[in-house]
């Protein structure tokens, strides 16, 4: 009980961060994580490393990536060929800059909330959260496969 709502009031705060930063810099706050994991990742993600790394079905990925390359923060690679959710996906200058925004914002936020707390014990921490995850994770897969 308590997991569940010590992760739920978490996840509660970190949406509430992209609901406040999205709109100042005229995004969705669906795009507000998507901006940084490809700021942290110069050589681009594909739309499936971005639907895992952000837990997002992959068709909402697609269509709202439509509009991110239709404002100009992103752009796909596409190779003859193959398919377009194989593309890998950049920022453009003007997404690197958003990127950027968003970037040192989360520092400022990661820098608060870690205040106090040593290294060791957030890699510890974050190693057993990790732990956990996929233990849910497996736990999930066994239920599924059962059903």
């Amino acid at each position: 009980e308590k997991f569940a709502l010590l992760i739920d009031g978490v996840q509660k705060y970190i949406q509430k961060f992209k609901n406040n930063i999205a709109p100042e810099l005229g995004i969705k706050s669906v795009h507000v994580l998507w901006i940084y994991e490809l700021f942290v990742h110069p050589e681009g993600l594909t739309s499936a490393e971005l639907a895992v790394r952000s837990n997002i079905d992959p068709s909402l990925i697609s269509r709202e990536l439509a509009s991110l390359k239709r404002r100009g923060y992103i752009t796909k690679e596409t190779t003859p060929g193959k398919r377009t959710y194989n593309a890998r996906i950049t920022l453009t200058d003007e997404g690197r800059a958003l990127g950027e925004s968003i970037y040192q914002k989360a520092l400022h936020v990661q820098n608060h909330v870690n205040d106090g707390i040593g290294k060791k014990d957030l890699a510890t921490f974050y190693a057993v959260l990790e732990k956990l995850r996929d233990n849910l994770d497996n736990l999930m897969t066994e239920i599924e496969i059962q059903e």
